[in-house]
């Protein structure tokens, strides 16, 4: 009676490969974990930069445009803004003009309004009615949920956290350039020049913080649309 087997040296590398195969799986697990983390981070990115790129369209303040630029249209206006520790002084209107340093006296031109025009309060006001209609109105937290695993939907549950804030707009000049000026800087709740938008996107279900977009705008108004008139 003839019994098969394995001989020793096939045994020994049996044992080997299953040995080298077990070890890699968990490295396998390891990447894998990796790419979808990184995965979930890009998606999230991806949701708050959209946020911020709309955030972006809206008006500096409400009252930023409110005079007619022709056609129908009308264009952004600077603002006055109250004197303070976060503001430096020459942002502030010429006297007796619609101009601040840095300012063309030309139609068309980036100007202030003709009368002095103070912004408004600062996140959403009784004049807003239901209708966000500046930067700091969209201070909100949204809820982007994981329907499922398809492409359609996310792959997790985020917050995204919308703030902003004034930071200060003072720095300190010389005749060659512009130092200490740092974008960080809170205004200690006096209104400047500058708006911060701050995005914080979290996981929805441990409240981890994934991380944080910011960008700032700024009053300083727009000009018309060239035309000619025929």
């Amino acid at each position: 009676m003839v019994r098969k087997g394995f001989t020793l040296l096939e045994l020994i590398v049996s044992i080997t490969v299953l040995g080298l195969a077990f070890s890699a799986i968990p490295m396998l697990l390891v990447s894998d974990n990796k790419a979808q983390e990184t995965s979930i981070t890009q998606e999230a990115i991806y949701a708050a930069s959209t946020k911020m790129a709309q955030l972006l369209t809206y008006k500096w303040d409400e009252l930023s445009s409110t005079e007619n630029a022709g056609f129908g249209l009308t264009m952004s206006k600077v603002l006055d803004v109250p004197a303070s520790a976060s503001t430096n002084a020459v942002f502030a209107r010429v006297p007796n003009t619609s101009m601040r340093v840095g300012h063309f006296n030309l139609t068309g031109r980036r100007a202030l309004f003709n009368t002095p025009t103070t912004l408004s309060t600062l996140g959403f006001d009784a004049n807003d009615a239901t209708v966000a209609d500046d930067i700091d109105d969209i201070t909100q937290t949204q809820t982007l949920i994981a329907i499922d695993n398809s492409a359609q939907g996310y792959k997790a549950t985020y917050d995204i956290n919308v703030s902003v804030d004034f930071v200060s707009d003072i720095a300190t000049y010389t005749n060659t350039a512009i130092t200490a000026f740092h974008f960080g800087a809170t205004s200690n709740g006096n209104p400047t020049h500058l708006k911060r938008i701050s995005i914080s996107v979290s996981d929805a279900v441990s409240n981890a913080v994934l991380f944080t977009l910011e960008s700032f705008s700024a009053n300083i108004g727009e000009t018309a649309i060239a035309s000619r008139i025929f």
